[in-house]
């Protein structure tokens, strides 16, 4: 197929599409560049920042950590519509293949599975405890050293930004939610591979992954892992409540531009 018949066809996509597609290739490219960019700053950590204790403690639990657990999943799904655009594009722009139409069916159907049940209740669970205990005491969760060596974007791409983005993507991606029952299955699943982990390298080790745990009496950090396990839950509920308030206001944009289209 000619470049110019493809640029075509491209310039005939619904504006909507267009605008969906720029916005998946630049949430894939920034989450490939955080990735980047912190291999670097672990190469980094290795070598200039070694001697220091929180940065050298952090690296080597790094797999151990709900933030990044969450990232993962989070880099994943973001992704993967990069991925569903691809398909469809090769649908689209080069061949008629029913096989890439149900992939990329598959793929949207695991995607608003990973959003409603981790996603989206795990990003602000993620975000209330991590910005909690920073402005409590930051240095026992987010030191200002590593203002030096890990940007401030990237921190906020793991705690804060998924938040607001994963809101954008019920509006913009969602039409219909899964079932709650099986939402709430795959959270439990990732909860108690979690907490498995989470726990057996406290045993294993006689010490917390996180250092403010030390800093905070026992009934506290009681306290803080028991609402790490029942946040995700309540925001699971909330993100379900959050998305049949936007179908209210999808069904009204879409009712407006039928009424547009037939005058």
């Amino acid at each position: 197929m000619r470049l110019n018949e493809i640029t075509s066809r491209l310039l005939r996509i619904h504006h909507y599409k267009q605008v969906t597609f720029i916005l998946h290739a630049i949430l894939t490219s920034i989450y490939i560049g955080c990735c980047v960019y912190s291999g670097y700053f672990m190469w980094l950590s290795g070598n200039e920042n070694v001697l220091n204790k929180f940065i050298r403690n952090g690296k080597a639990s790094m797999g151990y950590l709900i933030s990044i657990w969450v990232t993962v999943v989070e880099g994943i799904f973001f992704c993967s519509y990069s991925v569903i655009d691809i398909l469809e594009g090769y649908y689209l722009f080069y061949r008629k293949s029913e096989r890439a139409l149900l992939w990329r069916l598959f793929l949207r159907n695991i995607a608003r599975y990973i959003l409603f049940s981790v996603v989206f209740p795990l990003s602000v669970a993620v975000a209330i405890l991590f910005w909690g205990l920073y402005f409590w005491d930051r240095e026992l969760i987010y030191p200002k050293i590593m203002d030096d060596v890990f940007s401030p974007f990237v921190n906020h791409m793991m705690h804060t930004y998924p938040v607001p983005l994963s809101i954008l993507y019920m509006f913009v991606e969602i039409r219909e939610e899964p079932p709650k029952l099986k939402a709430l299955a795959f959270l439990t699943v990732f909860m108690l591979a979690y907490s498995l982990v989470f726990f057996s390298q406290n045993y294993s080790h006689d010490e917390w992954i996180y250092p403010v745990f030390g800093a905070l009496t026992p009934s506290q950090t009681n306290w803080i892992i028991i609402l790490s396990e029942i946040i995700p839950y309540i925001f699971l509920f909330v993100g379900y409540y959050i998305h049949s308030k936007m179908k209210d206001v999808q069904s009204y944009f879409d009712t407006r531009v039928i009424e547009l289209k037939s005058r």
